[in-house]
């Protein structure tokens, strides 16, 4: 058998990191912005970096906890290019990453302070990104459904959403009454019952959506086409007419996560607390003035 080589290849050695600069020279992308330069024929690379894009915003939307990296790790987060470009397609998928953990980390940490929930109000950048979670989750659960049903299943979707616009002093929705009880936990916290940051740090992870916000995610499936879709109004014998009826309905709902996160001992408070707000509001007891509405989507799985 013939000896193996005790010298070391070009590529292990390249593999090693241990070329000198001038070899490693002779590797680099053509420069400069002239005919035959990497600038102006790296298209192809450039289409690559923009079909890894969506992936690469989910994994970090989904996997990474900057609260849980390593303890040794510094202050901040590196992110590294190991390519062999000269910057053009470097960029871009620097700032994907760099906006995607932007996003994740910073804008839907800007609730408003007291608020459980972002409103049409707040800044657009915040609500855009809220949306784009939302349609992130609907499409994952209907890559999941489509896994499960066979071609030409239909699939009923009642969702509960909110209209493009209303008129918040004299009319309400499910989020209106959501953030009045996010208020009564804020009133609580100024009694130092808990501490305003133990309320900034609760998540309610819930969104309401328009029909024209949701019917444009499910025109994006491809596994399934809209048979139907309407918006439906809860009868009035279903109405919430008393404090009573309010209250209960939402600590029903809800008071799960609150009682997880604040504890059980001031639930009783928090939602007399609630009822008293309900009792001085004079838009929320009036059925007339709730414009929640209910989407029904039926959907039919597409043939593969």
């Amino acid at each position: 058998m013939e000896k193996m080589s005790s010298k070391k290849s070009k590529l292990d050695i390249m593999g090693n990191g241990l070329l000198p600069r001038r070899t490693l020279d002779l590797y680099a992308m053509n420069a400069g912005d002239g005919p035959r330069s990497y600038v102006q024929n790296s298209s192809y690379q450039r289409g690559v970096v923009d079909i890894a894009k969506p992936i690469i915003e989910d994994e970090i939307a989904r996997k990474l906890d900057i609260k849980n990296l390593s303890s040794t790790s510094p202050n901040c987060i590196w992110v590294a290019d190991f390519g062999c470009s000269t910057g053009h397609n470097s960029f871009p998928a620097m700032q994907i990453v760099t906006q995607a953990i932007y996003q994740k980390h910073m804008l839907f940490s800007r609730l408003s302070k007291g608020e459980l929930l972002v409103l049409q109000r707040d800044r657009k950048e915040v609500c855009a990104a809220y949306l784009n979670q939302y349609a992130k989750d609907i499409e994952a659960f209907l890559e999941a459904r489509a896994v499960e049903m066979v071609s030409g299943g239909l699939m009923a979707l009642l969702i509960s959403g909110v209209p493009a616009s209303w008129n918040p002093d004299t009319e309400y929705t499910l989020p209106s009454d959501i953030n009045l009880l996010g208020s009564c936990v804020m009133d609580m916290a100024k009694k130092g019952r808990f501490s305003e940051a133990k309320v900034d740090s609760f998540n309610l992870p819930l969104y309401f959506t328009t029909p024209e916000q949701l019917k444009t995610i499910l025109e994006r499936s491809y596994s399934f086409t809209i048979e139907r879709f309407e918006i439906l109004n809860n009868p009035g014998k279903h109405a919430l007419r008393s404090v009573n009826a309010h209250a209960a309905f939402y600590r029903a709902v809800i008071e799960g996560p609150l009682t997880n996160h604040f504890g059980s001992d001031i639930m009783d408070e928090l939602f007399d607390l609630y009822m008293e707000k309900l009792a001085a509001s004079p838009v929320f007891l009036n059925p007339d003035n709730d414009k929640s509405i209910v989407i029904l989507a039926v959907l039919k799985r597409r043939s593969d």
